[in-house]
């Protein structure tokens, strides 16, 4: 007679204890310090970093993709465009915009912030349109190099996954790429060849000797306003480079 009862008290048990694992799960928060496991299995090198904070890049902004690690998805990419958003003094809203060479484009959106007591580290999360699928991650600023003649510098990024679904911020392990406040397609040959040697000098214990430069021969997308609200800077972006996304 008492059967039904327990049998009904047993499932819902099961059914509270099922949903405290998962609340578990998903309040796990990835800790402050490298290193950390990767999601591929790897941990986060300590590289030496450029003090420099994310201000002087949302001040630069927009910024652009010069060359990256080669990977899968780099192969397909004409141009990739980063703008800022102010969130407060030390963490900014930025749009990733990647323009592919059969013209269509997709942007990204994710908040960064810097890494208290570590300059030129920046700890980063994205959130796609699935409630759970958040990727972490933290970005080492390596240095950059300067091209005199033209006053262009190009900064170099060696970005560690810490935790979460990744797979929409494409790159392999020890991913590295370059920023730069010039646009890619006015920077002289010699300044890309000479900071990608300088890169690859840098990274010797790092996985993968390849980079892709990428062509810059289609429209740029650079997100310039968010809001209502315009992105730092978005006055540099010519007018035939202008296209706000809502």
């Amino acid at each position: 007679m008492f059967g039904r009862p327990i049998f009904t008290i047993l499932i819902l048990g099961l059914y509270c204890l099922c949903g405290m694992i998962v609340f578990l799960i998903f309040e796990i928060r990835t800790p402050d310090n490298c290193p950390h496991e990767f999601m591929y299995g790897d941990t986060c090198k300590n590289p030496n970093t450029l003090q420099l904070g994310l201000r002087h890049f949302a001040d630069i902004s927009p910024l652009y993709e010069v060359f990256s690690i080669n990977a899968s998805e780099a192969s397909h990419i004409d141009n990739v465009c980063y703008t800022f958003f102010h969130l407060d003094m030390t963490s900014y809203l930025i749009f990733k915009s990647i323009v592919y060479q059969n013209d269509t484009a997709d942007v990204t959106l994710f908040i960064e912030s810097e890494v208290s007591g570590r300059p030129g580290v920046f700890r980063a999360a994205s959130k796609s349109e699935h409630m759970y699928d958040v990727c972490s991650f933290q970005e080492f600023l390596m240095g950059r190099y300067n091209c005199t003649e033209h006053h262009q510098v190009i900064y170099y990024f060696y970005t560690c996954y810490l935790h979460g679904d990744c797979k929409r911020i494409a790159g392999p392990q020890d991913l590295r790429h370059t920023l730069s406040a010039t646009p890619p397609e006015l920077l002289t040959k010699t300044c890309y060849k000479l900071a990608m040697s300088d890169l690859k000098l840098k990274t010797l214990e790092f996985q993968g000797r390849i980079f892709t430069v990428f062509p810059n021969k289609l429209r740029k997308r650079c997100v310039t306003s968010y809001n209502g609200a315009l992105a730092i800077n978005a006055h540099k972006i010519g007018p035939e480079d202008e296209l706000a996304y809502p």
